[in-house]
């Protein structure tokens, strides 16, 4: 069997040391933390809301270097309201040959509902920026949906979720977001 890598609190900590967010230091972050998506040793964590005031703030940690990216902050009209899903991908899940095709590279999905449409955005790391919002195609996912939609499954760059008797699928493109039903047989 091929040796894995179990994630303990002393671990997660060891990701926040030296890191600081808002001017204070990072020791008590997991305090207020919740664990929305994982991927190849990366961890993307919510700085809980009640804890930092209104908007979403995330983080995505790498639990094998110690490297933590603290992501800008969605506030405002661009804070999602309500479910979301997240879906992590990484420089191994791109292409071999893509230029971002790197070991520190990696892209975060966020789905989430707005009035009337599910929108996508992603945050890119290697331009330090999260994207416009896009609309995705087709149907609204129900809130409900929303809410119990479990972890992506990643296959050459693209990010599958289940609905019930349908798949979605997010395939990100040059910096553009396609997304696509699926209907299952």
């Amino acid at each position: 069997a091929e040796p894995s890598f179990v994630p303990t609190a002393f671990g997660l900590q060891q990701c926040f040391l030296g890191s600081v967010v808002g001017g204070h230091a990072a020791a008590g972050i997991l305090d207020y933390s919740r664990p929305v998506a994982s991927r190849n040793g990366r961890l993307v964590l919510e700085l809980r809301r009640e804890a930092y005031g209104d908007g979403l703030k995330l983080c995505v940690c790498n639990l094998m270097t110690g490297d933590t990216t603290m992501l800008p902050p969605l506030s405002g009209e661009d804070t999602p309201t309500g479910y979301y899903a997240c879906a992590l991908l990484t420089g191994e899940d791109l292409e071999l040959g893509h230029p971002c095709a790197r070991p520190a590279f990696f892209r975060l999905l966020l789905v989430y509902n707005r009035r009337g449409f599910t929108a996508l955005r992603c945050y890119s790391s290697d331009t330090g920026c999260w994207g416009r919002q896009a609309r995705k195609p087709g149907g609204m996912i129900a809130s409900e949906m929303l809410r119990r939609l479990g972890p992506a499954v990643v296959v050459r760059g693209v990010a599958y979720w289940s609905l019930n008797d349908a798949a979605f699928g997010v395939r990100l493109t040059g910096g553009e977001l396609h997304g696509h039903d699926v209907r299952l047989l």
